[in-house]
């Protein structure tokens, strides 16, 4: 069986913790109430039907990991360009720009979260 939809008590029940894996699902979504997490170092969304990430994900500023592999993600919101202490982001999988690909695989995480700071409105 597989977790299709994530109910709101979901984010506002756990704000503790620090670790969640919901890879190997059918989330079309991720909803925005993920902003209440603000504990998580380690989220895992890969192998779902992501099409978008919500820009609340940006105010997870203690995220260190964060793995959306195999999902169908053809942009990463310039929110995430505040995640400073993001140091694994597994993409591989999605239909994102090589740009973007090669920006990870040839100087890392931080890259990409400066690059999408960078491309924040007003910057």
């Amino acid at each position: 069986m597989r977790i299709r939809a994530l109910a709101f008590p979901l984010f506002t029940t756990y704000t503790h913790l620090t670790h969640l894996y919901l890879n190997h699902n059918d989330l079309p979504v991720l909803p925005p109430p993920i902003e209440y997490l603000t504990q998580l170092t380690h989220l895992d969304l890969s192998k779902n039907r992501l099409t978008t990430l919500p820009p609340q994900l940006g105010r997870l500023s203690n995220l260190k990991q964060l793995l959306v592999f195999d999902n169908l993600l053809s942009e990463l919101p310039w929110e995430m360009g505040w995640l400073k202490l993001l140091d694994v982001l597994g993409l591989a999988g999605n239909p994102l720009g090589e740009g973007m690909m090669g920006l990870l695989e040839t100087e890392g995480p931080q890259a990409v979260v400066r690059w999408l700071r960078d491309a924040a409105p007003g910057t």
